[in-house]
């Protein structure tokens, strides 16, 4: 290795003493050198480590902060990530942030390490991350046997923990196995028992949904129906975030759907692709590293199986999955549980969002690109 670290980051801004003040009372980041350079411009070192300094260049008039992009919209770099010196100044980070009303609060699980979202007086994203003191030892070469049945079920691998491979080759083995949706009056156990009770609910409606028209299969149409009649989970939320109307989706899917066939008198069974959609929600969850499969992990499992209805009728009607990963990712961001210690009251659904459509810049001019 011939690198020892990031030097330092240059960002720029219309007012030096702001960012001063944040990086100071937050952090406790001290300002080494301020001087002025060229005509009304000025350069400041705010040291955030041992060789690391942030390089803030003062232009007057600079309106780059008003020009906000969602992450994952910003070019080749994206954002910061600071590094807490132990967990107990990552805890009194978050507690000087959540005061400034710079971050939610919301601590993410990626394992190996713990991150926090924040925003700078100027707009400007950063993440603060600590060493994770209760990670679980994760493995980079797998057991034969595990490698075998991950490669069978279709499991993305990326930096994820063994554990945490290990009960999703389960969850998928589990849903192949099942023709039933998750109960919705009570949690249940393994994989069925991750799912949000939103999801739960979606499933139960998407049951009933083909019992109406009727049908003997439960497809990924009926799917789609019972998120869309769930209505308060963050899935269709994000599906109006990308300008997508309910009722015209309702209508198109009701529309192309298959005619009638014998109704059924006890569960109705999912078909092949409405398990194979559930499968990808169970991956997409697992990608994003979240704990829990809840509608939007569902909605992209939908939109991924191309083979359904469900997929047909969205990409018809311009949806398609990258856009909406991003999406989902972007309403995420931040908003999982690490651990009870951080554990905060989570807000409103509108809140969130509020958010998405803050931080949704390019997705909602997608049209135009």
């Amino acid at each position: 290795m011939l690198l020892n670290g990031v030097n330092h980051v240059a960002i720029l801004t219309n007012d030096a003493a702001r960012l001063h003040a944040f990086y100071r009372e937050v952090f406790d980041a001290p300002v080494t050198k301020d001087f002025a350079v060229g005509e009304g411009g000025r350069l400041s070192f705010i040291d955030i480590g041992p060789t690391n300094e942030l390089n803030v260049f003062e232009i007057e008039g600079n309106t780059e902060a008003k020009r906000q992009t969602p992450m994952f919209g910003r070019g080749r770099i994206d954002h910061i990530g600071l590094q807490a010196a132990s967990i107990d100044a990552f805890d009194t980070i978050r507690e000087r942030l959540i005061e400034r009303g710079a971050t939610d609060g919301f601590v993410t699980d990626f394992g190996a390490i713990l991150s926090l979202f924040y925003t700078d007086p100027d707009g400007l994203e950063g993440e603060v991350c600590v060493t994770n003191p209760n990670a679980l030892p994760g493995a980079n070469n797998l057991p034969d046997d595990l490698a075998a049945a991950v490669r069978d079920a279709q499991v993305p691998v990326s930096a994820v923990c063994q554990r945490a491979l290990e009960r999703a080759v389960r969850d998928v083995a589990s849903l192949r196995a099942t023709d039933k949706a998750p109960p919705v009056d009570h949690p249940g156990l393994g994989m069925l028992g991750r799912f949000t009770p939103r999801a739960r609910k979606a499933l139960a409606l998407a049951e009933d949904a083909a019992r109406e028209v009727p049908h003997n299969y439960v497809g990924t149409e009926h799917v789609l129906l019972g998120l869309i009649e769930e209505g308060g989970n963050l899935g269709v939320k994000v599906l109006a975030a990308l300008d997508i109307e309910l009722a015209d989706l309702r209508a198109e899917l009701r529309a192309s759907i298959g005619p009638p066939t014998d109704p059924v008198a006890g569960p109705i069974p999912f078909t092949p692709l409405a398990k194979q959609t559930l499968e990808v929600a169970v991956t997409e969850a697992l990608g994003m590293l979240h704990n829990y499969i809840g509608c939007e992990h569902v909605l992209l499992g939908l939109i991924a199986t191309e083979e359904g209805l469900a997929s047909e009728v969205l990409r018809r009607m311009g949806v398609e999955l990258i856009t909406t990963r991003r999406a989902v990712i972007t309403a995420l961001s931040g908003f999982v549980h690490a651990q009870q210690h951080y554990a905060v009251e989570r807000p409103d659904r509108s809140d969130t969002l509020a958010q998405i459509l803050q931080r949704l810049d390019a997705i909602e001019h997608r049209l135009a690109s």
